[in-house]
């Protein structure tokens, strides 16, 4: 996964919201190959729904599924597109579309190693 995002992620894990939101927004804004913008707003709608922040989080994780499919890791896809949804069906109160609940942000089941 790349550099940015990486960064991203320890800054959202060490309590850093702002900035780590801020490496996430560069990404969506920017320039990034679609696999990476993909995984960044979906990682971007979770920050803001763990942040009180549900319009623009519903926004962010709708934007971010009705955009093509990104080539690349399926497994990964797979697993975002699962998180996105669970996201927006809680944000939806519809818990009873989900398998698993969601839980608090924690970035830590972000992508591979």
């Amino acid at each position: 996964m790349d550099e940015r995002y990486r960064k991203a992620l320890i800054h959202l894990d060490l309590g850093r919201e702002e900035t780590g939101e801020r490496l996430l927004r560069e990404l969506v804004d920017g320039d990034a190959e679609p696999l990476l913008d993909f995984v960044a707003r979906v990682t971007l709608g979770d920050l803001l729904v763990a942040t009180g922040r549900r319009a623009e989080a519903r926004r962010t994780l709708t934007d971010a599924l009705t955009r093509p499919l990104p080539e690349g890791d399926a497994d990964l896809v797979r697993h975002e597109r699962r998180i996105a949804r669970e996201l927006l069906a809680d944000l939806d109160g519809r818990t009873a579309a989900r398998d698993t609940p969601v839980t608090p942000w924690s970035g830590s089941d972000r992508g591979p190693e």
